[in-house]
């Protein structure tokens, strides 16, 4: 596999050529590098180069495409494309639009909550000062709401804005996730794990269909 589809005009993307784009700009630029090139889940070429571990922290390993690590915030981008692409997609919203209308709708918005739109999350202007990650925590931080002043100046690099685009992806590109609104008691403590997980599945299967 070398000659793949690409875009909506019937032109072809060769998979060779990319990695040599990719390599070219990577090799001896980074400390390390890897990178693997699939399309629809079969593998097609992969690349890698520098040090995955330096001799500072003995023993020193070279980079190889099978080196297995923690991507953390390396996924902030592909949930940033993810978002760019649903919000040039869908009429009528914008990167000046507020987001707290894709938040599940039985949380409880906090201060300033509604005030908060996509710019400010993918820039960390949000206002967040606690990290959060998992669904009830997400849930806490938002009830909790946030100072308007921490959205002034030069912003605050805190993951809860990303994290919460697990949420919001799936909101915004309609996924049939059933609502808790109203719900209370036993209905609502069971609900909740449920509904969290079916958005991280939508979440996935987004990323996965058209990234």
């Amino acid at each position: 596999m070398n000659i793949v589809p690409a875009g909506s005009n019937n032109q072809d993307l060769s998979i060779t050529d990319l990695s040599h784009i990719l390599e070219t700009k990577l090799l001896g630029k980074s400390v390390g590098f890897a990178y693997v090139i699939s399309y629809k889940e079969k593998f097609g070429t992969g690349s890698s180069g520098g040090f995955c571990r330096l001799q500072q922290d003995k023993p020193s390993r070279a980079m190889t495409i099978f080196e297995a690590y923690n991507c953390a915030s390396v996924s902030k981008p592909i949930s940033a494309a993810a978002l760019m692409l649903l919000l040039y997609k869908t009429d009528g919203v914008g990167l000046n639009s507020l987001m707290w209308n894709y938040l599940p709708s039985h949380w409880p918005k906090g201060t300033g909550i509604k005030t908060i739109t996509f710019k400010e999350l993918l820039t960390h202007h949000s206002g967040f000062r606690t990290s959060a990650r998992s669904y009830s925590d997400l849930k806490k931080l938002v009830a909790a709401g946030i100072n308007s002043h921490d959205k002034e100046g030069e912003g605050s690099y805190n993951n809860s804005n990303y994290a919460l685009l697990r949420l919001i992806i799936p909101k915004l590109a309609k996924y049939p996730i059933a609502s808790l609104k109203g719900k209370t008691g036993i209905e609502l403590v069971l609900g909740e794990p449920i509904q969290a997980q079916a958005f991280a599945d939508a979440y996935i299967d987004y990323l996965k269909k058209n990234l």
